[in-house]
């Protein structure tokens, strides 16, 4: 019960902030000539919109564009693909994972668990190909260019750090956190540990996942969707 309200709290909760940081730049943001004018008429407003046009049907189209797009610059030629099947395979385990870590009291059983258990090995190699392809780009001794060090994070603990210093401290988390899913997940598979350990290795794989997403959502606002101002 608790890793269920706390996962709607937190999934819930980080949504509402993410969205609103973005909602409140493109409102602060001037009008240019041969733009749409900022969002004036509210957060819900511009919400409703936001989800209408994302599911118009040129939506493919333009996610497809943005994915050849970053795939282009970070993950060039057959990589791309192992970026895909990353983001697809997290996308499923996430939401198998939390509907059945919050709705079904039994957890997940049957063929979604199944599915579950196989992509979880194939997440493992992307992701690690990921830290392993990117580990350079995210190191902390790494210095940052001008414009990476220009653009500032609203957070409200810290004061404005760059959003190049969130972005590698939200990768390494994200990395540390998906190790931590895998092996939990192994050991349960295992019989290394007797069997009082299973209970206490799922709430740590339900943890540690829900640390992930959570990473996740805040790195995709940071690095991966930033927000345009028109």
């Amino acid at each position: 019960m608790l890793f269920a309200i706390l996962t709607v709290v937190t999934l819930a909760g980080l949504a509402y902030l993410t969205t609103h940081r973005r909602y409140e730049a493109l409102a602060a943001a001037p009008a240019r000539e041969g733009q749409a004018p900022p969002p004036k008429d509210g957060y819900f407003a511009w919400l409703r919109r936001w989800i209408r046009d994302a599911v118009k049907p040129d939506g493919p189209r333009r996610l497809w564009k943005w994915f050849m797009d970053w795939t282009s610059r970070y993950y060039p030629g057959w990589m791309k693909w192992v970026f895909a099947v990353m983001i697809l395979c997290f996308l499923y385990l996430a939401a198998s994972g939390f509907f059945f870590g919050v709705f079904i009291p039994r957890g997940m059983f049957g063929f979604p668990l199944v599915l579950h258990v196989s992509l979880g090995g194939v997440f493992a190699f992307c992701l690690a190909f990921a830290v392993f392809w990117r580990a350079r780009d995210y190191a902390f001794d790494k210095k940052e260019n001008e414009a990476d060090a220009s653009e500032r994070f609203a957070c409200p603990i810290c004061k404005n750090p760059s959003k190049m210093l969130v972005a590698k401290i939200l990768f390494w988390t994200n990395a540390l956190a998906g190790l931590v899913i895998i092996l939990s997940a192994l050991f349960s598979m295992l019989p290394i540990f007797p069997a009082a350990t299973q209970s206490p290795l799922l709430e740590l794989h339900r943890y540690a996942a829900l640390v992930s997403a959570l990473a996740m959502i805040v790195f995709s606002d940071v690095r991966l969707f930033p927000a345009k101002t028109k």
